[in-house]
């Protein structure tokens, strides 16, 4: 392990960049969408206070640090900030162009969600180059890892959050009853902030440090993921095990499978428990385990195996192929006629983010789209292997998959936090590999 300590800024006043009202932003900012603060007071308090924190920081971020944009989103995040910017910008001139946004689209709703995703994505992109630059790779990602290890906990105590009268979801809220999702929107993003977490501390685990830590957060990550109950989830973790398994060097599969070992070793006397009868098991999580299984064994053919995805990925492809080149304007897609009904009684989305972006602004914010992730992925082999490479890397497989099963991503503000930090930890590497081909290096950044 090499540690290069080169304290700077951009600017030459690093003091600048720590500045007690830039940090105090960038870690409420941090915590406000990674925790999900708000969710915690879903139906107790209007989301408006909320809202308005998060816009308060991204202004004083946006403002106030000495980081310019450029430089803390490098190429990934400028491909990432082009694609939706694009997909706002050309699927809101479509919608009313073709009067979509007068017909109840959801247009206006989905170009607020989307400037939001855009605000806190430059903010976050910026702050986090502020503090790699002072506290370098580890130690910042450690903090993050502590944050969605808080967030793990509150998915997994749901229950009891639930029964105390907080994060109780919206009501008719299908598998409420068994999915655990904390304050979160529904159970695939309490997936998603898991395999977040776990692909966090696999990256930690396979590079040999935070050890504990990594061991501990990798627990409560794959937990909160099972709990939730979501497919998405368990192909997302499954990918990230078979990436790191496969292709991170022996180091990182050794004590990856120290973990498995160990998990066995637990769940065995766990599941003996289970079917002597001593746990009774929601029906749900029983007819769920079945689909995965079904899915994990190629076996398509058994209903329910994708939750009725086909047929809106049928119906949005459709919708692409009638107006590929500009689409049919934004929010288009978040409700398609002839898909089944959602619990609030209207018709479900596309569930895929291609076609979305397809089918609501045509084939430029799709290609710009899979630009990104092909920019991020391509750094595996482009860069040496290192905590924040295997962070930047495993990030992209997680967004990638999660693209074909949901189509509300860029509304969510704790991936827009995501986007913006792993931007960040990409033009960092990049700036490194182009001042030393061989090897990386930077100002107080530690790699192995």
């Amino acid at each position: 392990m090499t540690v290069i300590a080169d304290a700077r800024s951009y600017d030459g006043r690093p003091s600048r960049l720590l500045d007690p009202f830039v940090s105090l932003a960038f870690w409420t900012l941090a915590v406000a969408t990674l925790l999900n603060v708000e969710g915690f007071f879903r139906g107790l308090i209007p989301s408006l206070p909320f809202f308005g924190l998060v816009t308060a920081c991204c202004v004083l971020l946006l403002g106030v640090s000495h980081v310019r944009i450029s430089q803390a989103l490098g190429g990934p995040g400028g491909l990432i900030i082009a694609a939706t910017a694009s997909y706002l910008a050309i699927g809101f001139v479509v919608a009313v162009v073709t009067g979509t946004e007068a017909r109840g689209s959801g247009a206006y709703r989905q170009t607020t969600y989307v400037t939001i995703f855009l605000s806190v994505t430059l903010a976050a992109a910026v702050g986090s180059r502020a503090f790699l630059d002072r506290v370098g790779f580890e130690t910042f990602l450690k903090w993050v890892l502590l944050i969605l290890m808080a967030s793990c906990v509150a998915v997994l105590a749901s229950p009891i959050l639930i029964d105390v009268g907080i994060a109780v979801p919206k009501q008719g809220y299908i598998g409420a009853s068994f999915r655990n999702m904390g304050p979160f929107a529904g159970p695939n993003e309490a997936a998603y902030i898991g395999c977040m977490t776990a692909l966090l501390a696999i990256a930690f685990l396979g590079n040999g440090r935070q050890r504990f830590l990594g061991y501990l957060a990798l627990n409560l990550g794959v937990l909160s993921v099972i709990l939730s109950v979501s497919k998405t989830g368990v192909i997302g973790l499954a990918a990230l095990f078979v990436f790191f398994l496969l292709l991170n060097g022996r180091d990182g599969r050794v004590r990856i499978l120290y973990w498995f070992g160990g998990a066995l070793l637990c769940l065995a006397p766990a599941l003996f428990v289970a079917f002597d009868g001593l746990i009774i098991l929601h029906p749900g999580h029983l007819e769920r385990a079945l689909e995965i299984q079904h899915l994990a064994s190629g076996d398509f053919s058994q209903s329910g195996v994708f939750t009725g995805r086909t047929t809106v990925w049928s119906l949005g492809l459709q919708k692409v192929l009638e107006a590929p080149v500009v689409g049919h304007g934004i929010g288009h897609l978040g409700r398609l006629q002839g898909a089944h009904l959602s619990y609030e009684g209207f018709p479900t989305g596309v569930h895929n983010m291609y076609l979305r972006l397809a089918g609501e602004a045509g084939i430029v914010p799709l290609a710009l789209y899979l630009l990104y992730f092909f920019s991020l992925l391509r750094l595996r082999w482009t860069v040496p292997k290192s905590l924040a490479r295997d962070v930047v890397v495993g990030w992209a497989i997680l967004f990638a998959l999660f693209s074909f099963s949901l189509h509300h991503l860029l509304s969510l503000k704790y991936l827009a936090f995501c986007v913006g930090l792993t931007s960040a930890i990409g033009a960092v590497l990049m700036e490194d590999l182009r001042r030393s081909p061989h090897r990386l290096h930077g100002g107080a950044r530690a790699t192995a």
